[in-house]
Order: C-alpha cells, then sequence, then structure tokens
C-alpha cells in the first residue's frame, strides 16, 4: 500500500510524507515559498541493505554523516558530558568478550544463549590474550556452535586466566554490501519496486484542500 500526506499553509506545502511497502519511504520538508528543501529518506533499491539518509534536496547529497553515538554526564566534570560512537567496519558484526582459565593447559569457553542466536557461528574469529607471561602462548585449536577450545602451546600444562573476544557476522546479515553506487541511493520506485527516477523529488498526488 502507498500512502501520501501533504501539509499546507495557506498554498504552500510545509512536510509531505510518502510510503510504500516495497521500497520504503520518505519525509520531505519546504521552505517558506513551498520549496523542498531537505529529505529525510529510506529510498534505496536494494531493501535488504539498512540506509537512511538525510539530505538536501536542491544537491540530491546528504548533508549530515549519521553516527550512532551515546551519552552520558561525566561524574567529575559538572556540565560536561562524555560522548562515545560506535565502532564501525565493512559487515555487520557482533561480539561477546570475557576471561576463561586454563586448567592443566586446556579449557573450554562456551557461547552465551543470546549470542549463539544473534550470529552465524561460521562466521566466527576470537581473539585471546594470557594473563601470564611464563608461557609459549595459547591458541584456538577448536571452534564450533556451542563454543571454542584453548590450549597452551607445545603442550603447556599451565594454570593460569586468559581474556577473549568473539566477533561474528549477525544472522542474516552475511551479504552484507559496503559498496553502492550513488544513484542507487537517489532512486525513486514505482509500486513493484522498480527504477523510473533517479532523483529524490516528490510530487504530492492528493490535492490540496480547499
Amino acid at each position: 500500500m502507498t500512502v501520501h500526506l501533504v501539509y499546507y499553509n495557506g498554498s504552500k506545502s510545509i512536510v509531505s510524507l510518502n510510503n510504500a511497502a516495497t521500497w520504503g519511504g520518505g519525509i520531505h520538508l519546504y521552505d517558506k515559498f513551498g520549496k523542498e528543501r531537505i529529505n529525510m529518506t529510506s529510498l534505496v533499491s536494494d531493501q535488504t541493505q539498512p540506509y537512511f539518509s538525510l539530505s538536501s534536496a536542491k544537491t540530491n547529497r546528504e548533508v549530515i554523516e549519521l553516527l550512532s553515538t551515546s551519552s552520558t554526564d561525566d561524574p567529575m566534570e559538572s556540565g560536561q558530558e562524555i560522548w562515545y560512537a560506535c565502532v564501525e567496519g565493512p559487515e555487520a558484526g557482533a561480539y561477546e568478550r570475557g576471561s576463561g582459565e586454563l586448567i592443566n593447559g586446556e579449557a573450554f569457553v562456551s557461547y552465551s544463549d543470546h549470542f549463539k542466536k544473534v550470529v552465524n557461528t561460521q562466521s566466527l574469529t576470537v581473539q585471546l590474550t594470557p594473563a601470564y607471561s611464563d608461557t609459549y602462548g595459547i591458541a584456538v585449536v577448536e571452534k564450533n556452535a556451542n563454543g571454542f577450545r584453548v590450549k597452551e602451546l607445545k603442550g603447556g600444562k599451565g594454570n593460569f586466566n586468559f581474556d577473549w573476544e568473539v566477533k561474528a557476522v549477525r544472522k542474516g546479515y552475511e551479504n552484507y554490501e559496503v559498496y553502492h553506487k550513488k544513484e542507487t541511493l537517489r532512486a525513486k520506485h514505482d509500486s513493484k519496486g522498480v527504477k523510473i527516477e533517479e532523483t529524490r523529488e516528490f510530487k504530492p498526488q492528493s490535492k490540496r484542500p480547499k
């Protein structure tokens, strides 16, 4: 179903909203003369990929780089906040980390139940950091859907702690695409998802109310 809503100030459009189930939708903002200025849209031809754009209607270029952040009050400085930004990469990844203990040179680390539900366990990578210096090192000798096995190198039989971190691709996002052509992000589609224009210009279909 396609929906078009247009709000007017006198004879001038001020806000319009449009939506189509096959390709997403957008909010379009107009200046006092009724000229479209800003688009907030998910218009993208490949709807398997997450995308949101805030762009200039004049240049059809993004005017802000969207970044996932979080903030908290600085406990030591009144009137100051601490802002952290999310780590980014060329995949839709998830991670889990913790600490383990080698007993006689061996340990098995189990993933949490929720982590196994979220990630594709075929894409797992593991990083290890031993908390002990008198060793040749440790290695992951086995990975499966439930966890991973760690052993000390050269047949060592040590008893010490280690830190670990596991990363994997989220289920359903294995084919995440890094490269996109610019025209793909600016495409407009018909009700069947077929690209019909290379612009985000929005022409309301409904008549202005009297």
